[in-house]
């Protein structure tokens, strides 16, 4: 048995005589599968950012088609709320079907727009104006529930809508005649 105090072992001399490029040679392999790890990454990451705009466009888009296609009501709202409120749209979402709930003045409706309110005020926390404006909201709404404990609260009634005459082909209306 040799005595390995006594002679330098075969890995001392090795790395005594080793250059630089030596040492980059012998761990080619290991960096270059760090280099394609790193390049994935940045791909993944690149490709990930764009998914996300892409499901954030399709959330304001939607939104934008379920207002043109309702102007007034909440239809379809639940189902736009369920696809596309983790979205950054959803906060406006929330808004919208909130206010439209609120304007019906309709008890289990006012509670949920309340709800609502709660819900966009805790995902806007970046936004201190919305914070104030939906915390004035919230309590201004659960002053009026607990002031009417009755089904339906007092809201303004909506307008009446004008009676028009007669409509022609293209949209135009005349007045009506009074007495007929």
């Amino acid at each position: 048995m040799a005595d390995s105090t006594s002679t330098p072992s075969k890995r001392a001399k090795k790395t005594e005589d080793t250059s630089p490029l030596d040492v980059l040679r012998d761990n080619a392999g290991m960096m270059i599968a760090v280099l394609v790890a790193l390049v994935a990454f940045a791909a993944l990451v690149v490709y990930q950012s764009g998914q996300n705009q892409v499901a954030n466009d399709e959330a304001w888009w939607a939104l934008a088609e379920q207002q043109r296609a309702h102007p007034q009501g909440t239809e379809g709202f639940d189902e736009l709320l369920k696809k596309h409120g983790d979205s950054p749209a959803g906060t406006q979402i929330r808004l919208t079907y909130a206010s439209r709930l609120y304007e019906t003045g309709v008890r289990a409706d006012v509670e949920k727009a309340k709800q609502l309110f709660i819900e966009a005020k805790a995902s806007s926390k970046d936004s201190e104006l919305l914070q104030r404006a939906l915390t004035e909201q919230i309590e201004s709404i659960q002053k009026e529930l607990e002031a009417q404990p009755s089904a339906l609260l007092d809201v303004a009634p909506p307008p009446e809508p004008e009676e028009e005459g007669p409509e022609f082909p293209g949209g135009m209306s005349f007045p009506p005649v009074p007495g007929k």
